[in-house]
């Protein structure tokens, strides 16, 4: 199971060197712009955040460094992610659907992503300095076998994360709505629909 996780994995990091490879060689294109140049690579950032989190998943015995650096990897590549998604539909809400005088710049957009990346990596170093994930030896009673991974003494710390991934979910949903009208290639509410709904399923499992 370990190796078919880290060929997929492998194969995701090929998929996103071209996809990164691609979309600096198109970024000067009209699609591009519209899409945020700088936001599609804060979104590919998060990826390498997730990536760095599975392959920490892989080893049969982890070590201390990587139990510590699991909470890190998994939740601020996720809210990079995330909040990425919500100011993209955010952006095309104001610009057509409550349109007034205010400038949306992609700096302040980036803020924003900043600002929940912030949230998100206090809340993990809380997490690291108060509880921090260390090897543990557990026993699986169905599979009778007994394996090593990273756990915690706490069994909450994962849930400020969770209902804060649902609050930026309800809005990027919210928006995602608003915006399902909007004609043209600024207009990504379908496909941000489908990623924040797969965004759920991943949070909750």
């Amino acid at each position: 199971l370990r190796a078919a996780i880290g060929f997929i994995t492998v194969v995701c990091v090929i998929a996103w060197i071209v996809v990164l490879r691609r979309l600096v060689q198109r970024r000067k294109q009209p699609v591009i712009q519209a899409a945020t140049f700088p936001l599609c690579l804060t979104i590919l950032l998060g990826c390498v955040f997730l990536y760095s989190y599975v392959f920490t998943l892989l080893p049969s015995t982890p070590t201390a460094a990587a139990c510590v650096l699991q909470p890190f990897l998994l939740h601020i590549g996720s809210i990079l992610i995330l909040a990425s998604f919500v100011a993209k539909a955010f952006r095309v809400y104001r610009l057509y659907i409550v349109p007034d005088n205010a400038t949306i710049t992609t700096k302040a957009l980036l803020q924003f992503v900043a600002a929940a990346m912030f949230a998100y990596f206090t809340l993990a170093l809380v997490w690291a300095i108060q509880d921090p994930m260390k090897p543990t030896l557990r026993h699986d009673s169905n599979l009778q076998i007994e394996f090593v991974a990273c756990f915690s003494n706490g069994t909450l710390w994962n849930s400020p994360f969770f209902v804060m991934d649902l609050f930026f979910i309800g809005f990027g949903i919210y928006f995602c709505l608003k915006i399902r009208n909007v004609r043209g290639t600024i207009n990504e509410s379908q496909p941000l629909a489908f990623c924040f709904a797969a965004m759920i399923y991943v949070s909750s499992t």
